[in-house]
């Protein structure tokens, strides 16, 4: 068990959905390995007990309302959400890949958004495969974010691989978790102003909702051709905004990043005009930024729990190269057209200046803005055209789950049928020919366009 505790200011700015990384193994008897995880699960939650808790909402705030606790789960609720649920599929792994969706009979709690309180905080799903095992961590993004998930399985791993261990060495502890929410809450109390106004717009009323006719879809993309791009964006003017930083090379991160917006906003125009025919002339960019070591002091890197700064760029239509030819021949090779180099320095720019804008005095500025609302509902992530999370440098493959599962050869990511939510899922190593895959969520009408996209099919 585990004494209550309120989630922190930075929490509640997520959104109230549920995320999943689903950690793949390659075994040759899958059946084997549920005991190994099963015993893992059981130790990994009686280290960290307050991830088994239940998110719910609570009344009698002494100047909040909407605010939301962690409490130790009750015999009725374990019930109904047990730890962990396993399941047996007849398809093999690379069945996911062939599914255009979310392979929700891959996760232990459906998705629904917002959720509804109280809810679990973290479960696991074990999925059977003829070939192997898939493992689905699931949890609340108000309890923690991809950061933190990642720590989490870490710790799972060397559950798994020293179940029954007098004592397992962690990255981090209970005890040093609830120091590092203090640390939150001690500067959202402090309330300290921020000239910063890059949350302005990034944060509001709860406003998605879970739109099941949208297609969740991954994509990859090849690194050789997203090198190409690095260059093309790197080698030439960025565009006049006086706040960013014409001598900070983009990163393959910021590159991708602004293929996604540049591709899926030029798909949403064309998919809109069968609607109206002037289609969608203005798009928005949310970028998700890490920001522990943005606090004052800095946050150690294995906190669990959230900590995410967010802002919004915005492009019109014109903005996209809408005519353009995206890929030429020159001397007989397919180049990038000079107006499409142009246009994605031009949105590079606007996306970099977002990313940078996530600093200390963001953090301060959102922490501020928290502290004096008295609706914790109020100040949450706003519904965007597009938004980017990447998860590209978490280490999560070859971590080792003892001799019988092995080590992870595999991740795939779902992070709900939210409109426009993109992932940039972890790298399958290091070096510069590891492929970028993305998972893209957006209605059927708009991935068909995306699809026919030129600059989207040559990456």
């Amino acid at each position: 068990t585990f004494e209550p505790y309120t989630l922190t200011a930075l929490d509640h700015l997520l959104m109230p959905t549920y995320v999943c990384l689903l950690p793949i193994f390659r075994v040759k008897e899958p059946s084997a390995c549920i005991p190994i995880l099963e015993a893992g699960i059981a130790r990994f939650f009686a280290e960290f007990p307050f991830l088994a808790g239940t998110v719910t909402k609570v009344s009698g705030h002494a100047d909040k309302s909407n605010v939301l606790q962690v409490r130790p789960p009750t015999e009725a609720f374990l019930d109904e959400y047990p730890f962990v649920k396993v399941k047996h599929h007849s398809e093999r792994i690379s069945h996911m890949s062939c599914v255009r969706g979310l392979h929700e009979d891959l996760i232990p709690i459906p998705y629904e958004t917002p959720t509804g309180y109280p809810t679990p905080g973290l479960r696991f799903q074990i999925g059977v495969m003829k070939d192997g095992v898939v493992l689905c961590v699931q949890w609340h993004h108000r309890l923690m974010d991809g950061v933190g998930c990642a720590i989490a399985i870490e710790c799972l791993a060397r559950c798994c691989c020293s179940p029954q261990a007098a004592r397992i060495k962690f990255l981090t502890s209970p005890r040093e978790q609830k120091a590092m929410r203090e640390q939150i809450q001690q500067s959202t109390r402090s309330g300290v102003k921020s000239q910063s106004q890059a949350h302005v717009g990034a944060y509001g009323p709860f406003g998605y909702r879970y739109l099941p006719s949208q297609i969740s879809v991954n994509y990859v993309f090849n690194p050789k051709r997203v090198e190409t791009l690095e260059s093309v964006c790197n080698d030439g003017p960025r565009g006049s905004s006086p706040s960013s930083n014409a001598h900070a090379p983009l990163t393959s991160d910021d590159v991708v990043t602004t293929l996604i917006w540049l591709c899926a906003t030029r798909a949403r125009h064309k998919a809109s005009e069968s609607v109206s025919s002037a289609g969608l002339q203005t798009s928005s960019l949310m970028r998700y930024v890490e920001c522990r070591r943005a606090l004052q002091p800095p946050l150690p890197l294995t906190y669990m729990g959230n900590a995410i700064g967010t802002g919004i760029s915005h492009c019109t239509i014109e903005d996209c190269g809408l005519g353009n030819r995206d890929i030429i021949l020159v001397n007989g090779r397919p180049e990038v057209s000079p107006e499409t180099g142009r246009c994605l320095r031009r949105l590079a720019s606007m996306a970099t200046v977002t990313k940078q804008s996530v600093a200390h005095d963001f953090v301060s500025g959102i922490l501020a803005r928290m502290h004096s609302t008295t609706d914790w509902d109020s100040c949450t992530l706003t519904p965007v055209d597009v938004s980017v999370s990447s998860l590209r440098k978490l280490p999560l493959y070859g971590l080792d789950f003892g001799p019988t599962l092995g080590r992870v050869v595999d991740v795939e990511v779902l992070e709900s049928v939210l409109h426009g939510q993109c992932a940039i899922k972890p790298a399958k190593g290091r070096g510069p020919d590891v492929p970028w895959e993305v998972r893209m969520a957006f209605p059927s009408e708009v991935l068909a366009r995306l699809e026919e996209d030129e600059l989207f099919r040559w990456v």
